[in-house]
């Protein structure tokens, strides 16, 4: 792969064998040089949090499946702590969406799970997510948990955003990002309900505490 991973000299992602070596809470700067196809089949950079900077440079990664175990279409989650994590540019277009019923707490993003700072700041900017057509009001991606524990947070974009504002250091900011044909339902069967085991979304974020986005 081209490039060593510095701000001055990001890696350059040109395959699907490249976007899979981004390992666990990466804090390297990477570049997409090209459209990447995910092939609808699950893959390993979707289990990684991340640390770095990512600039899709306006290209697409597409045919992106989302599961139950996997519910996001770029990394798990984006975590701020020494240094500021930023991700833009980049297109998702998700290909293929089951979630259904689980057992646990479900963070549902076409982009990340969540996103949190803790000494730094978090940026995502000119991002978007493409749902499938089959994706409609009348046939919604629906989640439902029976977990006492097991709240939902969804988002078309981002299901949960934990900014932790206790300094001017640390923030969340998501700009100039869209959403399309995005359709949802949220549920909770556990019974009794507790607060807990509820359920929130929204267009682009599913739950934000003290997230800034315009």
């Amino acid at each position: 792969m081209k490039g060593t991973g510095t701000s001055l000299d990001p890696f350059i992602i040109e395959s699907l064998a490249d976007m899979n070596t981004i390992t666990s809470n990466d804090t390297r700067s990477y570049e997409l040089g090209c459209d990447i196809d995910c092939n609808n089949t699950t893959q390993t950079f979707q289990t990684r949090g991340f640390r770095g900077v990512f600039n899709g440079k306006g290209h697409k990664i597409f045919n992106v499946k989302i599961t139950k175990n996997t519910s996001r279409g770029l990394f798990s989650s984006l975590y701020a702590t020494t240094t500021d994590v930023i991700v833009k540019n980049v297109h998702i277009v998700v290909g293929t969406v089951t979630v259904g019923s689980a057992t646990s707490g479900v963070d549902f993003g076409g982009l990340f799970s969540y996103a949190t700072s803790s000494g730094a700041k978090v940026f995502v900017d000119k991002c978007s997510v493409t749902y499938p057509s089959t994706v409609t009001r009348q046939n919604p991606i629906s989640i439902d948990t029976n977990a006492q524990y097991g709240a939902i947070k969804a988002g078309g974009l981002i299901g949960y955003i934990s900014a932790n504002p206790s300094n001017d250091n640390n923030g969340v900011t998501i700009s100039n990002c869209s959403v399309y044909n995005f359709h949802i339902t949220v549920t909770s069967s556990y019974s009794p309900a507790s607060a807990n085991s509820l359920a929130s979304a929204g267009g682009l974020i599913g739950s934000n505490y003290q997230g800034q986005y315009c």
